[in-house]
Formats: structure tokens, sequence, C-alpha cells
């Protein structure tokens, strides 16, 4: 184990993934009144990532877990379409600003 664990039991072992989908399932979607099964456990992983967009890469990265920022951005970058639009404003703002009275000679 790299880390310490997510869903410990209380004698410090862990829980299979199943049992912590299980708990999902039949706990929280059911009190939250929500479809079973239409949301995935893993779902939230996404929604994690989603919620952090705007968040240097690297940050994101390890609160998911992955190795390396390059598999975060593979998977999520579809989430950073702004970007594109950032470097076309600026870039643009730059060409085509009036030169400044102050800076003509």
């Amino acid at each position: 184990m790299s880390g310490p664990l997510l869903f410990p039991t209380l004698k410090g072992g862990y829980y299979w993934p199943q049992d912590i989908s299980d708990l999902f399932f039949k706990r929280l979607l059911r009190a939250a009144e929500l479809p079973d099964r239409e949301i995935r456990f893993h779902d939230l992983r996404h929604t994690c990532a989603t919620l952090l967009a705007g968040v240097d890469v690297k940050t994101v990265a390890a609160r998911l877990g992955h190795s390396s920022p390059v598999i975060t951005l593979k998977t999520y970058a579809h989430l950073l379409p702004e970007g594109e639009e950032k470097a076309v404003n600026a870039i643009g703002g730059f060409l085509f600003t009036e030169p400044n009275a102050a800076t003509q000679h």
C-alpha cells in the first residue's frame, strides 16, 4: 500500500471494492432518493475531477492518485476547453491592441 487507506475498517483492515459499492448504492443513493445503479461509485471520482477544473494539474493528479499529471491530462483534458480561448485572447490582445502613445517615439 502506498498511502493511508481511504476506507479503513474499524479493525484497521480494508473493505473490498464491492463492499463500498454496495454501501454506496444501498445507503447513500437511497437516502438521497436517487435511482439505484444509474450513478456508479466511480462517477464520484469523475465528479471530483470536474469540480477541480481550474486547479493546477499536479494537484488534481495527486488528489486522484494518478502516478503522473500526464494521466490526468489524458483523461480530463476535455474539461479544460477554456484554455484555448484564453490563449487566443492573450495573443489577440497583444497583436491587435493600439500602441500606447507613451511608448511611441
